[in-house]
């Protein structure tokens, strides 16, 4: 083949590759974010505040990306200031949870410790710990130990990365009697919930499956589905709590994503038409999925014994993007 056959033999394939990449929707967990104008690259992290590591990693781009950032935003940042102010406030976070569990009945809690601990094998004493956490939409901690995978919290990871680095951290969301209204609200939320439901141990087998399923998801940047499940009731100026957030961080985060800064939140913050990726667009700035997977290696295995939607454990790209 002569050079000139080479190079044009060179270029068809790069046309095909970019056409077939652009064609695909954009998707995904991990994003750079520019500026129009600007050559300052900022980066948007959905994430799964609790999760199992061993199922879901995060790619060593994530920490990449964050070393060479000025500074690491958080949905809150829970620092010795926000301690104060919830301590001065009167009210501590436990005591904030604990009220949720009030809307149960003692028949409901020996429902709930019957499918703990005869039906999944969790320890009696370990039980002992989820009367406080349960309905404040802590349950997810608790399916943990049913998997019998070790629990992390992403956000603190990346905050470790960050202090190790000595990236300085910021919170959006400062106010405490804000962070309390919501506390209550997602109390009450799902204390209805479950009051509503006369199966106690179908209902829990069906979350226990359902949260396998969101973990998935996670790990194969499904976001599709992680957006069906951020759908709640509404809050507020007739958004629900994500979509009202997201627009009371719109008046700090354009400034913030124009100063090489890592932004780290909920997954179910990034998609929909009240998402940050879409808001952020009609502010101006472009964003581009950074090419990682977040997939552990026992995902596979996970799948099979727990998720009912993934029945097949299908690539997706798994393994050809940067980890």
């Amino acid at each position: 083949m002569t050079k000139l056959k080479s190079l044009n033999f060179l270029f068809i394939c790069l046309v095909f590759i970019f056409s077939k990449a652009y064609s695909q929707p954009l998707t995904g967990l991990f994003w750079a974010v520019v500026k129009s104008g600007s050559t300052d690259t900022s980066y948007l992290l959905g994430t799964m505040h609790t999760y199992p590591k061993e199922v879901v990693e995060i790619p060593c781009a994530v920490k990449n990306r964050l070393e060479r950032s000025k500074q690491l935003v958080l949905e809150m940042n829970y620092d010795w200031k926000m301690g104060l102010r919830t301590m001065l406030s009167g009210k501590n976070y436990t005591e904030m949870n604990a009220e949720g569990t009030k809307m149960l009945s003692e028949q409901d809690w020996g429902k709930i410790k019957t499918w703990f601990v005869e039906t999944k094998n969790i320890e009696e004493k370990e039980f002992a710990n989820i009367s406080w956490v349960m309905v404040a939409s802590q349950l997810s901690k608790w399916y943990m130990k049913v998997f019998g995978m070790k629990e992390s919290n992403m956000e603190g990871e990346i905050k470790f990365w960050a202090s190790a680095s000595k990236i300085p951290g910021i919170g959006l969301d400062r106010n405490i009697g804000e962070i309390k209204s919501w506390h209550d609200w997602y109390n009450l939320q799902t204390a209805k919930v479950w009051q509503e439901e006369d199966n106690m141990e179908t209902f829990l087998e069906n979350n226990f499956y359902a949260h396998a399923d969101l973990i998935a998801s996670y790990a194969l940047q499904d976001t599709q589905s992680l957006a069906k499940v951020s759908t709640e009731e509404e809050w507020k100026d007739g958004l629900s709590l994500v979509a009202w957030r997201n627009h009371q961080w719109m008046k700090k985060l354009p400034k913030l994503m124009s100063q090489k800064n890592f932004v780290a939140v909920g997954a179910g913050h990034l998609t929909g038409p009240h998402g940050l990726i879409h808001l952020l667009r009609q502010e101006g700035f472009t964003l581009v999925p950074v090419p990682v997977h977040f997939g552990g290696k026992q995902l596979p295995d996970f799948i099979k014994k727990h998720s009912k939607q993934y029945q097949v454990l299908e690539e997706r790209g798994n393994g050809e993007g940067e980890k």
